[in-house]
């Protein structure tokens, strides 16, 4: 797999952080539901997919699914990561004499992945979302064995408050959007 295109950030090792990741079933096509009058109405596969996204943090204890929402053949999550208690590099500020932990990359960036760091496949987030993936496609190729997902997943650092607004925004109206929308 080193002959594959790099397209993580070389400077950040997604062991931690705040991401937006997009997931685009097969060849876009709409295992998920249809949208009509500004709803969607979930299938079953669809219904499987929101399961497996809510159920993201009893899996993965250090995880957080801030936002998230199903499309007819993409879905979008805000997910959060933090680095294992223990192991954690704890970043902090001080607001009314109490310590608060924050999480990812809404805190100071720390440029630090190893060189010889496997981005692609290794990080917490891939896993995260390998796992997610995995779960969708063994319960809903019962349903229709025609079920598949592009082979990768689209991912943006989140990296300010900003930004952070702007995605749970987008997020949020995706719905009523739908007509313009570049995965469909």
């Amino acid at each position: 797999m080193a002959d594959r295109h790099q397209f993580r950030a070389k400077w950040h090792n997604y062991d931690e952080g705040i991401y937006f990741v997009t997931v685009c079933c097969v060849d876009h096509r709409h295992f998920f539901g249809e949208i009509s009058d500004g709803k969607i109405s979930l299938t079953p596969i669809g219904a499987i997919a929101d399961t497996c996204l809510t159920a993201i943090p009893d899996h993965s204890s250090d995880t957080d699914l801030i936002n998230h929402i199903v499309m007819p053949n993409h879905i979008h999550m805000i997910i959060g990561i933090r680095q294992p208690v223990g192991t954690r590099h704890v970043a902090s500020a001080q607001e009314d004499g109490n310590s608060v932990d924050r999480l990812g990359c809404l805190t100071a960036c720390r440029h630090d992945a190893p060189d010889s760091q496997d981005f692609h496949h290794n990080s917490r987030l891939a896993l995260v979302v390998g796992r997610f993936k995995a779960a969708v496609t063994r319960k809903s190729k019962l349903i229709d064995p025609a079920f598949g997902w592009q082979a990768r997943y689209h991912e943006h650092i989140i990296r300010d408050a900003r930004a952070f607004d702007n995605i749970m925004e987008y997020i949020s109206n995706n719905i009523q959007r739908w007509e313009t929308d570049c995965y469909r």
